[in-house]
Formats: C-alpha cells, structure tokens, sequence
C-alpha cells in the first residue's frame, strides 16, 4: 500500500471518530442582548448564524382584517400578523425563538393622528419574543411607511428565521 493510500484510510477514519464523538454539531445560533430591562423592546442587537444552518425568508405577512371599516389597532393587528408568522415557521419545523430578523413596516394610525403606534405593536411583538431560555430576540428594523396594500393594514412584517440542516 502507497503513503497516499494509509493517509487516505487514516482520513477517513479520524473523520468517522470525529463523527461518532459529536465533533461534528453544529454552532449555535450567537445573540448579542439589548439592554431589555432599561428598553423591553424584544430584540437582540445582533445575531451571527453559523455556516451549516439552513436559512429561511419568510415573506411579509398582512393582518386579517374582517371588517374594513373597523380594522382595528396597531396591537391586535400585530397580533394577527405575529399568529400568521408563528403559523409559518411551524410549518417549516421551526419556532419563533428561531427568528434571527423581522422587518417590521408600520403605518400611521388614524386614531393617533396619523402617528405609528410603536408601543402597541412593541407590546404585542414581545408577548411572543419574550426571549426565553437565552435570550432568543431577533435583531429587528422597524420603519413607519405611508402606506400597506391592503386597505386598514397597519403593519407588516417578514422574518429571517435559520434552523437545521
């Protein structure tokens, strides 16, 4: 038998020892915290996905709206939205603690004098991202927006959400 030959097994067999050890598993998803107890915002400032992780987009999701003329809040139609994400990633075998980015686009509320109402879709976005074990927040961007594509729509949000291979 050749050296190349014996390096080539004695590969393969470090490979198989590694495999069988665990040496293999695969980083976890790395969060930095923001300050919650001064701001409960219910994001991270940033989070770092490993390579090996499958990642996934999930499109901006509308809130259902039942009656156009009374489309409800910013709270309750983060609510739908958040219940529609949720329903997404359960559908990919995933959680919402796997969320890594939502980007959440918020109109001005006509009740509120056409101002976004940032606190009630903060209330409602950190009823479902408490930040459980660890600290699972998404880093997020928010931006108020003139306007959605459904009429009464006051938010709209898509995720980033990354989860084994």
């Amino acid at each position: 038998m050749k050296l190349a030959d014996h390096l080539c097994t004695l590969g393969a067999a470090i490979s198989v020892a590694l495999l069988a050890s665990g040496a293999h598993a695969a980083e976890a998803v790395t969060r930095v915290p923001f300050n919650f107890a001064a701001n409960p915002t219910g994001i991270s400032t940033s989070v770092s996905v490993p390579a090996g992780m499958k990642t996934h987009y999930i499109s901006g999701q509308l809130p259902t709206i039942a009656d156009p003329k009374n489309p409800g809040d910013t709270y309750t139609q983060t609510k739908s939205v958040v219940a529609k994400l949720v329903a997404q990633l359960a559908a990919l075998g995933l959680k919402p603690s796997d969320a890594v980015k939502g980007t959440v686009f918020l109109v001005g509320d006509p009740a509120k004098g056409g101002e976004q109402d940032f606190a009630g879709f903060s209330k409602a976005w950190t009823e479902t991202w408490t930040g459980g074990p660890g600290g699972a927040f998404p880093s997020r961007s928010a931006v108020k927006i003139a306007g959605l594509n459904l009429p009464g729509a006051l938010v709209e949000i898509e995720l980033i959400a990354a989860g084994p291979n």
